[in-house]
């Protein structure tokens, strides 16, 4: 450790953050007082050039249209140009970008802070960041600059060890942890390094089997747990209402949840230059990715070796040390590449890879405990890296189990010797041995059988909060293991294909449509720009047809618009209703693509349109078993908004047909404008149904609409008053139903079967884990008409 008494007063300290936490350390456990002080590069880089803030990135993103990440970087890249013309556009415009940025006020300058420093002893300590390099050597111009190198005298020798796969690499280092647990060394002081993302899955299994905590770093953030997703998804221009939703939804007493929401208000009040958070999101959701949330578990810590120096009671294991992998190394893919980095005279991708060389050998040679390990297969033969061509290590491959340490792992590793020898009559060596100490074993037994998890556990997994919709609600009446997996455990991995990419189009369009200023260009290059997807040859031929298409389905809307007396449209528009129940606090939660209104004679008129890319179902007859409540639900949306109010209809809007079936009595333009027709259900009272359809009587708005001289033909989609209000009762009572046993932790792998129909497994990605067998399924009862609604005809 560098010796604080040598270093002159009136010292500015330049090292990295490792070190400055170490010699912070080092200060207070020793009580040293000094007058020196300490930064960190990326510290002194911002106050000595310049510093900015969010708004600055803001300004950027907005003014060049581009992503967080791409406005870092040309923000970032202003610390290396000055003001000469190198007659390269890059360095043209990062120059021209810095001159606007001063003028605007969105860098600052501490002028104070530059004369200051020509005052002090500047003194390097370790290695400085290859981008920094340039501007701290020219710190020698006006004050005398000292560097000192971290010891590099010592030369320990270490083993090398060749495991056969990743499992059994990981395998081996753990056993080795317990090994040093057992012998007395403290957690604190092991770590492991070289951690890549490859190996987080399979650390976070085997640690957890051998029960030893480790802090990985992928889940550590804001961004990652429940709070800062509620966050996202709540986002409102006016914050306020956002952080008072998160002190109803979460309980801040309890001490982790507090830390989150302080950070978070911290994030938000840095933004209080910001009058619409809404226009901000993307900066908050990197903001919440940056912000740190690790809690300290007191497990062993990953380390990145080289930003660390291990002291010598600390064990460190180095793992995947594989040709092509191992030292890094970068590629010549920086916005500023090689050829320009040369004219700028900073390091190029050759000098820094030998650095990240030199700073890898330095870590393992004055490491004094260090374990080296690395897989001979990972997806076919691996290679040990070139760096023991230099080190000369010797290599001892690591053969046979220590089964010393965990019964759960030993009785994993007897269930793959079982099937090893079974499917391949291989015989593992310790078969036996394992198969005589595990006697009872329950390989090639399962039972599927859900056990009730507790109520309690459930309630604090969900911090008391369940945010429903249909969707959810399906899936549950479904199966109730399905909706388990899911929307509790959420690994219902959605991933977006053309046709989601299209009715996400599609929809953002038409949600634009009634605006008052709509350009249909404009909202159509605005969803482009802002979801940027890699589209193949046949896609973009498809997405410029769909584009007309498009531009059809608006103009029959307008043509639409001349049948109908209603006045008012809301679009887009979010439904909440309080579903809170025993400590539960419970949203049910609905978008709704268009709601349309009429005001007459003191009297509201109401219909809803859902639009839709795919082909839903109309039939009715399986809401008294939960099922098919996709259009009931938009009823019950709207009646608990508008419970005043008379419900005209509610329907679905299908504005993308798979294929139309030829009609010769029809042009295709005519078929075209019949499949854009609303389906769905109407009210039976004529005179309302007038009001939002003056072509009811053959219709030319609703879908099989029409009248004869004995009322509504026999095929016309009609519901008396009453029976849309026992309808919207059903539909309660179901989420009601579902809900209760949500809460109660009912998830039984129980899925749903009517006259022979397997419904309950139509789709389901979960099939390969719920081991489904005949006595799970339940046989609904089937409805073949509407008569469960009840109801007296009010025509």
């Amino acid at each position: 450790m560098l010796d604080l008494n040598k270093i002159k007063n009136n010292t500015l300290l330049l090292t990295d953050s490792t070190l400055k936490k170490r010699i912070l350390l080092e200060i207070s456990k020793n009580k040293i007082f000094t007058n020196i002080k300490i930064m960190t590069f990326d510290e002194f880089i911002k106050e000595y050039n310049f510093n900015y803030t969010n708004k600055t990135i803001y300004y950027v993103m907005n003014k060049y249209n581009v992503k967080v990440s791409i406005a870092l970087i040309y923000i970032r890249n202003l610390y290396f140009v000055g003001t000469s013309d190198y007659n390269i556009d890059k360095l043209k415009f990062l120059i021209n970008l810095k001159q606007e940025l001063l003028e605007n006020n969105l860098i600052q300058e501490n002028y104070l802070f530059r004369e200051k420093v020509k005052s002090m002893h500047i003194t390097v300590y370790g290695d400085v960041p290859a981008i920094y390099k340039n501007a701290i050597d020219k710190l020698n111009e006006f004050t005398d600059v000292t560097y000192i190198d971290i010891d590099n005298s010592n030369n320990y020798t270490h083993d090398i060890y060749e495991c056969n796969n990743m499992d059994s690499e990981i395998e081996f280092v753990v056993k080795r942890i317990a090994s040093l647990l057992d012998s007395g060394i403290q957690i604190d002081k092991i770590k492991l390094a070289n951690v890549s993302r490859e190996y987080q899955t399979i650390i976070r299994r085997i640690f957890s089997i051998f029960n030893i905590p480790i802090t990985l770093n992928e889940n550590n953030n804001l961004y990652s747990v429940s709070m800062g997703n509620f966050f996202l998804d709540n986002i409102e221009s006016d914050i306020e209402i956002t952080l008072n939703k998160i002190k109803d939804k979460y309980n801040l007493k309890n001490e982790n949840l507090n830390n989150q929401y302080n950070k978070l208000l911290n994030i938000c009040n840095s933004y209080n230059w910001c009058n619409d958070y809404l226009s901000i999101k993307d900066l908050l959701i990197y903001e919440l990715q940056q912000c740190n949330i690790t809690n300290n578990i007191g497990g062993i810590d990953v380390i990145d070796l080289e930003k660390s120096v291990p002291e010598n009671d600390e064990y460190v294991f180095l793992i995947g040390c594989n040709q092509g992998i191992f030292p890094c190394t970068e590629k010549d893919e920086d916005y500023l590449n090689d050829t320009i980095k040369e004219k700028l005279n900073l390091e190029t991708t050759v000098i820094k890879n030998n650095k990240h060389l030199e700073t890898t050998l330095r870590f393992i040679k004055n490491t004094k405990n260090l374990v080296i390990t690395y897989p001979k297969y990972v997806n076919g033969p691996m290679e040990l890296s070139n760096i023991n061509d230099i080190l000369k290590y010797q290599v001892t491959k690591v053969e046979g189990n220590n089964y010393g340490y965990s019964n759960l792992n030993n009785t994993l590793l007897l269930g793959q010797m079982l099937d090893t020898y079974i499917k391949y009559g291989v015989k593992d060596t310790d078969l036996s041995r394992l198969l005589n100490t595990y006697p009872k074993n329950n390989y090639l037994k399962y039972d599927n059988k859900f056990t009730k998890i507790n109520v309690e556990s459930l309630k604090k997994y969900k911090n008391n909060y369940l945010t429903l919709s249909y969707s959810s609600i399906d899936a549950y009446f479904h199966c109730a293991f399905k909706f388990y997996i899911s929307n509790i455990l959420k690994l219902n991995i959605y991933e977006e294909n053309f046709m989601n990419y299209i009715g996400s189009l599609f929809h953002f369009v038409l949600s634009k449509y009634y605006e008052k200023d709509f350009d249909f260009d404009i909202s159509w290059n605005e969803f482009i720009s802002n979801n940027v997807k890699e589209l193949s040859n046949k896609e973009k031929y498809f997405l410029n047809k769909l584009k007309d298409e498009l531009h059809f389905i608006i103009d029959t809307l307008d043509e639409q618009k001349k049948y109908t007396s209603f006045n008012e449209f809301l679009l887009e528009e979010k439904i909440d209703i309080d579903k809170s129940i025993n400590g539960w606090k419970i949203n049910f939660v609905g978008i709704v693509d268009k709601i349309l209104l009429l005001k007459k004679d003191n009297q509201r008129l109401v219909a809803v349109v859902d639009y839709k890319t795919g082909n839903p179902s109309l039939d009715l007859t399986k809401v008294p078993n939960g099922l098919g409540m996709q259009l009931p639900i938009y009823l019950y949306l709207i009646n608990s908004r508008y419970s005043n109010a008379e419900i005209v209809g509610f329907y679905l809007q299908k504005i993308l047909p798979t294929s139309i079936n030829k009609d010769s009595k029809k042009t295709y333009i005519g078929q075209k404008k019949d499949y854009l027709k609303l389906q769905g259900y109407s009210v039976t009272k004529e005179s309302l149904l007038k009001e939002f359809d003056n072509t009811y009587e053959d219709s030319k708005l609703i879908k099989s609409m029409r009248t004869t001289s004995k009322g509504f033909a026999s095929y016309s989609k009609v519901l008396t008053t009453t029976e849309m209000d026992n309808l919207q009762k059903l539909v309660n009572k179901n989420i009601d139903n579902a809900i209760n046993n949500i809460i109660d932790g009912n998830f039984e792998v129980n899925p749903k079967q009517i006259n022979g129909d397997l419904v309950g497994c139509e789709f389901c990605k979960f099939k390969d884990i719920c081991f489904r067998n005949n006595k799970d399924i339940v046989n609904l009862e089937e409805y073949k008409d509407l008569s469960f609604l009840g109801g007296e005809d009010n025509a």
